[in-house]
């Protein structure tokens, strides 16, 4: 589909994402990025060395897409000291 060939291609990019918070049980954090709406498109997952409070931009490597539950996912790491 167009939006899953549109999230592979975020595969190796750096974007900024909304940090949404915590995950406790996922051990990692939830965000967006600005072309996600919630409850429409996708979720960026991401792990990170600092830490993060929800509201933070927080730039991102993507680096996996899949699709969990119909529902587009972007796993990616923060390869960055501090967010933006």
């Amino acid at each position: 589909s167009v939006t899953e060939e549109y999230n592979e291609s975020k595969v190796g990019k750096v974007i900024t994402v909304l940090c949404e918070g915590y995950d406790e049980v996922a051990e990692a954090y939830v965000g967006r990025s600005e072309a996600d709406a919630p409850d429409i498109d996708g979720m960026v997952i991401f792990t990170a060395r600092k830490r993060h409070r929800a509201g933070d931009f927080v730039k991102v490597k993507i680096v996996v897409f899949e699709a969990v539950e119909h529902q587009p996912v972007c796993y990616a790491v923060n390869c960055f000291t501090a967010p933006t």
